[in-house]
């Protein structure tokens, strides 16, 4: 395992968030104000939280940006760019209400809302969302049964799905205003003008297969690559895109899989911790969480080094991302409580 430090040089403000930021600083490595946070996101050197309150915090002057009403529920997942939040919201139990939100210091917006049906005419999915750089996006696909929806609650096996609706979003950081820019998808990720995703074309039979493309904006033309696959979660840095993949019929992937853009032949393709299902690439390094544990994995000798294993008391993690050579990551304790802490590390890669 590699050491893992903890961030005694972090700047964070200590007290008295502000829509103008607030440029008190403390030096310790718990993110003071995020205690009761239930989604986190990096970009840069630059800190997201959404709880009761959506939050920016720029790492290196402590500077923060308070975006106002965070969550009413768990926010699944988040993604930051400058001073703009983009998060899911999940509320309910039996009957689930999701809400994607996004905000910036200037603007607030609700992107969609749905509710879990089991016996729904058409039903939404969440693809994921994505920030890197100056650019967001976030996927959805919506599939509708083929015949009675009834269908597929008295027999969900024999169930057949179509896939009708959706899209994969670019959403700009400031204004909020939303571009269509690839067809529904499973998975998205950006980097710089590009923008991957796990596609699928409306009308089809929705078998959980996706194929992957990348596009390079303001161009339309589309790249495929390799064939089409389960995916799961899609990274992308410079020339290379970066895929968590699950054989058919599987609860979850089993494999990570690296392209080259430029002629999009695979260069990697490596047998990934049973549960992995988060991913962060960058140059010849990805990092993966899942089975209880942050791990590092270098492409060109496949080897796969244990970064941070679940600590005693740990409630929940989130990350990791890579930035500035190292990975990151947050761990919650005590979530909600008076005890509450939640604790910004940082590990180098090789």
């Amino acid at each position: 395992m590699r050491p893992v430090v903890a961030l005694s040089a972090l700047v964070l403000a200590a007290a008295g968030c502000s829509h103008g930021g607030s440029k008190t600083k403390a030096i310790h490595d718990r993110i003071p104000g995020a205690q009761s946070a239930t989604g986190f996101a990096m970009n840069g050197r630059r800190i997201a939280w959404v709880g009761p309150d959506a939050v920016v915090a720029d790492l290196d002057t402590g500077k923060r940006w308070n975006l106002g009403p965070g969550t009413g529920g768990p926010a699944r997942e988040v993604a930051l760019s400058g001073t703009t939040v983009l998060w899911l919201d999940l509320e309910g139990g039996n009957l689930r209400e999701y809400t994607l939100h996004a905000a910036s210091t200037t603007a607030r917006k609700r992107l969609a809302k749905w509710f879990d049906y089991g016996n729904a005419p058409r039903q939404p999915f969440f693809g994921g969302v994505s920030g890197s750089g100056e650019s967001l996006a976030f996927a959805l696909w919506t599939d509708a049964p083929v015949g009675n929806p009834d269908d597929c609650i008295d027999e969900p096996q024999g169930c057949t799905l179509r896939v009708v609706g959706g899209g994969t979003f670019l959403v700009s950081p400031g204004s909020l205003a939303l571009r269509r820019v690839l067809p529904p998808a499973r998975a998205v990720a950006v980097h710089g003008k590009k923008v991957a995703a796990a596609i699928f074309r409306t009308g089809t039979v929705d078998t959980g297969t996706a194929q992957i493309v990348v596009r390079t904006l303001p161009g339309r033309s589309r790249q495929e690559i390799g064939k089409p696959a389960r995916v799961w979660a899609l990274a992308l840095d410079g020339d290379r895109v970066a895929a968590l993949i699950a054989p058919d019929n599987s609860r979850g992937p089993s494999s990570l899989r690296v392209w080259d853009l430029a002629d999009g032949q695979l260069v990697s393709a490596l047998r990934v911790p049973e549960g992995a299902t988060v991913l962060s690439l960058a140059g010849s390094q990805a990092v993966l969480r899942g089975g209880g544990e942050i791990s590092n994995v270098d492409l060109r000798s496949g080897r796969r080094r244990v970064v941070s294993r679940s600590r005693k008391n740990e409630m929940a993690s989130h990350g990791p991302w890579i930035s500035g050579g190292r990975v990151w990551w947050v761990e919650m304790f005590a979530s909600g409580t008076p005890r509450g802490r939640a604790l910004l590390r940082s590990a180098p890669l090789p």
